[in-house]
């Protein structure tokens, strides 16, 4: 999924094991990357330690991660599906 928020570009994969529809899963391997006017500002990649959320209209997580160059991403991503 891509976005646009405040100027900057947020790109996220999400991937869960066994996923059996909507629920709530214990984790799953997430793949962020956030970019601004001038270049990446963060970007992280493993397995989220808190549980991601998905119904019928969307999902959300949260992730608190350090990624490179010690730069912190701290969010909380809600989407819906049309």
């Amino acid at each position: 999924m891509r976005c646009r928020v405040a100027g900057y570009d947020h790109s996220f994969t999400l991937r869960i094991g066994r996923y059996r529809g909507p629920g709530t899963y214990p984790g799953a391997a997430l793949t962020y990357t956030v970019t601004g006017p001038e270049g990446g500002i963060a970007s992280a990649t493993g397995v989220l330690a808190t549980p991601v959320t998905i119904t019928s209209t969307g999902g959300s997580f949260t992730v608190d991660s350090t990624g490179q160059n010690g730069r912190t991403l701290d969010a909380t991503v809600t989407w819906t599906c049309p």
